[in-house]
Formats: structure tokens, C-alpha cells, sequence
């Protein structure tokens, strides 16, 4: 069972690169 703040620490971290990266790209 995954709790949520510990869900959204692991999802955020990821997301933050995605969304530099795909910045960078455009």
C-alpha cells in the first residue's frame, strides 16, 4: 500500500526532470 505523500515525493521528483527537460527541448 502506498501512502500518499510518500507516492508523491517518489512521482515528484521525476516529473520535475521530465518537465525541465522537455523545456529545454522546446
Amino acid at each position: 500500500c502506498f501512502f500518499p505523500q510518500y507516492a508523491s515525493a517518489y512521482i515528484q521528483t521525476p516529473l520535475f526532470i521530465l518537465n525541465a527537460a522537455y523545456d529545454v527541448y522546446q
